[in-house]
């Protein structure tokens, strides 16, 4: 589970940039940025935890379709949900993921990443690209998947870390606590944990 939240944290911060650049060299450029800023302030992130969610939120938030992501965890529920509560999720969620993968960043320690060129689908509206994070142990293969907006900015709604699929992985998990307590009971728990 630890090297999973490292690629998605890789992931997350992969894609800061603007709508010029192809998916590929969004995320290694900004991957390289990100994390030569970690090492460099490292210590001060440990010290001050709310640095590196700011540093993260500043980066990684603009390029992340928390929205799409939000109705793809929830699945069917989402449409059962009401304005209010898909509101609350989103706000809740996305707190939960820049918390959750800022402090798995500290995980990284000069792991060599390498990237392929990006595949696109026949609109070339979505890519898939393919990197392998090389442990001390083994490579670990990741797959980032982008979507260009309207806007044509590209922005990350899923990753595949060693064969875990996070957006199943969550929408499994979050599935269990809205079957026992609902939307609000999932919110709730969100909350809970973003607090914590």
């Amino acid at each position: 589970m630890k090297n999973l939240f490292l690629a998605f944290n890789l992931l997350l911060v992969a894609v800061f940039a603007n709508a010029q650049t192809t998916p590929d060299n969004v995320i290694s450029t900004t991957v390289d940025k990100v994390l030569t800023q970690l090492e460099q302030n490292r210590a001060d992130y440990k010290a001050n935890p709310d640095k590196l969610y700011a540093m993260v939120e500043q980066h990684v938030l603009p390029v992340v379709d928390v929205e799409r992501v939000s109705k793809l965890v929830v699945g069917k529920y989402w449409r059962r949900s009401s304005a209010e509560q898909q509101t609350m999720f989103i706000e809740e969620f996305k707190s939960f993921l820049m918390k959750s993968y800022a402090q798995g960043l500290f995980q990284y320690s000069g792991q060599q990443i390498n990237y392929q060129p990006a595949r696109y689908n026949d609109d070339k509206n979505k890519a898939i690209v393919d990197a392998t994070l090389q442990t001390s142990d083994r490579n670990i293969p990741v797959s980032f998947k982008l979507a260009q907006g309207n806007d044509k900015n590209w922005r990350i709604y899923n990753v595949v870390a060693d064969g875990i699929n996070l957006v199943t992985n969550f929408r499994t998990s979050y599935t269990s606590i809205i079957q026992r307590q609902g939307m609000d009971g999932l919110i709730n728990s969100l909350a809970e944990k973003n607090r914590s």
